[in-house]
């Protein structure tokens, strides 16, 4: 980024933006991240609360034991606790739509 602005510079005033194509848009929207509670209905109530500050775009950690509670809402389940240690717990183990679902039930969705 820093040498698209020196060439943009060197062409006089020229802006990054037009050297990787031009404008694409007028807004970005930005997403509301929400920390991790071990409490599903703890993680409902912070969810809820971002979508009232007007977030309508949420990122959260997930814990997987809460879709797998859940039968059939994940894939692998006994990889949860045997994954524990690995540096990429989710390689193996995939929450189900149900899983989804059921996780969705806490904020209200």
């Amino acid at each position: 980024m820093a040498i698209c602005d020196l060439a943009g510079k060197a062409y006089g005033k020229f802006p990054a933006y037009m050297l990787a194509g031009g404008k694409y848009r007028n807004k970005i929207k930005v997403y509301a991240d929400t920390p991790l509670k071990k409490d599903p209905e703890e993680m409902g109530k912070a969810l809820k609360k971002r979508m009232e500050d007007g977030f309508d775009f949420l990122k959260m950690d997930i814990g997987l034991w809460i879709a797998s509670e859940f039968k059939n809402g994940v894939v692998n389940k006994k990889l949860i606790d045997e994954s524990a240690t690995i540096m990429h717990p989710f390689t193996g183990i995939q929450v189900t739509d149900y899983g989804i679902s059921k996780m969705e039930e806490y904020v209200g969705l």
